[in-house]
């Protein structure tokens, strides 16, 4: 993980449980919401710590934690990695959004989901596509 973030990839974390419904609030023995995406901020080394940020904080309590490398791996069951694209690779930028008539909602609920913006993308099979969503940050 400290690899990835050196490299200024994107690196989030979930509690994934089928078993509990999909976004349902539920949460883990480590008070993590299940089926939810947490961004790891910043890998410590010497500490054997990881910064988790919480962007699903209802406003009661601190939206970042350190979780010590035990205390992750028991409150964590997935780890994704956005990879960062060179910007000598040829790129095409969209911006959209999700507000009001497109604010679809998730695919478990597939009328709303529709609403979403979408993108078809097509490429010859040698080429190799590389697909990056994201957003401005709040802060």
């Amino acid at each position: 993980m400290n690899t990835w973030k050196k490299e200024g990839h994107l690196v989030a974390c979930c509690f994934c449980n089928a078993e509990s419904g999909f976004m349902n609030g539920a949460t883990n023995r480590m008070g993590i919401t299940e089926n939810h995406a947490y961004a790891l901020l910043e890998v410590n080394v010497g500490k054997k710590s990881v910064l988790i940020h919480n962007p699903h904080n209802d406003g009661t309590k601190d939206t970042q934690d350190w979780y010590t490398v035990t205390q992750f791996t028991k409150a964590f069951n997935r780890v994704y990695v956005c990879r960062i694209i060179d910007a000598k690779i040829n790129q095409q930028r969209f911006e959209d959004q999700w507000e009001s008539s497109t604010a679809g909602g998730c695919s478990n609920d597939p009328v709303s989901f529709l609403k979403n913006p979408m993108y078809v993308v097509k490429g010859s099979m040698k080429d190799k596509i590389y697909v990056t969503i994201g957003q401005d940050s709040q802060k």
